[in-house]
């Protein structure tokens, strides 16, 4: 360090005019401040001239005596580096891209790119959305990972409000036979955009999952399909609820309909919207979650098929699972067949802890 700026020190050949023969310990001073991000920087540039010296092709002409190796933007060198370790960490697909674009770089384009990431920029910018929001959210959580890779002491709990546990009432809902009645008026106007009602409103997916499911597994008796990817990856046995629909709405003949948009979910929600169906997409998964405890599918089970854990369950769906339900559940099991029966004793099976006779 020197004047609160970073420089390498190697072993490096002569710079050129010099008198020196031999290669010799020198510094190239990289122009970055002396703060955690700077270091990201100074790293990997090391790492780059020190693969340059194992294959020779080091040259003094990117590395001049009197100016610096590069005038690096710190704020977009860093986000460079940080794309490079989150890609690294996870498979690049559509979906992740989708992700980086959206939810990070989205947010790191708010940050002046040519100047040093400090933690009172980082407030700034958190500062300037709206509090209580998602853009806030999902601007503490850009942030807080990127000042994390940085090294940064930047805490964004203090700014995030807490997340809502407010329960959609269930009155607010349409019922299974709206549901139904907007299918055929979907199917009869777009074929298409009506099977992607259709298979939202039998299998709870996520809107964006209709494009991302395993589309030769529904056209099987009964219909059981694969979630192949998505917010919370693969998934599989989701089961269409009720089963009459998979037949009776023909959802094994796939009709997918060409979907260009970057924001798939925000599609399904303006077809929604210009077509006036009077409820929005997730309203169709929730309502399957109400199907599922009229089921007595236990919710375990049902997270796991909504691709989410119990406790996401709870605390979102869990209104299903009142006492009502909870009843409605239990005079099903009774009316099973096949339930586990008590075990039946002998009549003459002493009574355990009897009075002996005074």
């Amino acid at each position: 360090m020197r004047k609160n700026r970073l420089l390498l020190r190697s072993t490096l050949p002569p710079k050129p005019g010099s008198d020196r023969k031999e290669p010799h310990q020198q510094r190239i001073f990289l122009g970055v401040h002396a703060n955690p991000a700077g270091v990201k920087v100074a790293e990997a540039k090391a790492r780059e001239i020190s693969a340059q010296l194992d294959l020779g092709s080091f040259s003094w002409e990117s590395y001049g005596k009197s100016k610096p190796v590069e005038t690096i933007p710190e704020t977009e060198k860093l986000v460079q580096c940080f794309r490079e370790h989150y890609f690294s960490t996870r498979q690049l697909t559509e979906t992740t891209h989708q992700t980086w674009c959206k939810d990070y770089l989205r947010v790191f384009r708010e940050l002046p790119p040519h100047e040093e990431l400090t933690v009172a920029r980082l407030e700034r910018a958190v500062l300037a959305t709206e509090p209580g929001t998602r853009l806030r959210d999902r601007f503490c959580v850009a942030l807080g990972a990127l000042a994390k890779f940085a090294d940064l002491p930047f805490d964004t709990s203090k700014y995030r409000g807490k997340k809502s546990t407010r329960r959609i009432n269930p009155r607010d809902l349409p019922d299974d036979r709206t549901i139904a009645e907007w299918f055929l008026k979907l199917s009869t106007r777009n074929p298409q955009w009506g099977w992607v009602y259709g298979i939202i409103a039998a299998y709870g997916l996520r809107p964006s999952e209709v494009w991302l499911f395993d589309t030769e597994a529904i056209k099987n008796e009964p219909g059981i399909i694969s979630v192949l990817a998505g917010k919370t990856g693969y998934r599989e046995g989701v089961m269409p609820l009720y089963p009459e629909w998979w037949q009776e709405w023909g959802l094994f003949e796939v009709k997918l309909p060409t979907n260009n948009s970057k924001d798939i979910g925000r599609a399904v929600g303006q077809y929604f919207r210009r077509a006036g169906v009077p409820f929005k997409p997730y309203d169709l998964r929730h309502a399957w979650a109400g199907r599922a405890a009229k089921f007595g599918i236990d919710t375990g089970s049902a997270a796991y098929q909504m691709g989410h854990s119990v406790q996401i369950h709870h605390t979102h769906y869990g209104h299903w699972y009142n006492d009502r339900h909870q009843r409605l559940v239990f005079s099903l099991i009774l009316q099973r067949a096949d339930r586990p029966m008590a075990p039946e004793l002998p009549a003459e099976t002493e009574a355990i802890g009897t009075p002996a006779a005074c």
